[in-house]
């Protein structure tokens, strides 16, 4: 894996930071019981929310590789309610991440 965007600065700061964070990031997304759709979903979810523009350009493409469809992902991106969502083909783990 490689830090990229505004990791970069912090991992060029401090190596040994930067080298902490990617296995702290790998760890979660490789080694723990949480679904890859799931998780990626709550990261765009938080990224829509927070209107973090590199998160979402940098899961985006992960998300939907995971498994989550254009429509849940618009869905996502409009901020929409989850109420609203189940009608976005977004499964119940998804809707509740």
């Amino acid at each position: 894996g490689a830090l990229a965007g505004p990791w970069n600065a912090m991992a060029a700061a401090s190596p040994a930071i930067g080298a902490a964070v990617e296995r702290l990031a790998h760890a979660c997304r490789h080694d723990s019981a949480c679904p890859a759709d799931v998780f990626e979903c709550g990261i765009l979810t938080l990224a829509a929310r927070r209107r973090c523009e590199f998160e979402w350009y940098a899961h985006e493409p992960m998300a939907r590789a995971a498994g989550l469809s254009d429509a849940a992902i618009e869905a996502v991106r409009r901020r929409e309610p989850p109420s609203d969502c189940a009608s976005s083909a977004m499964t119940e783990p998804q809707l509740a991440a």
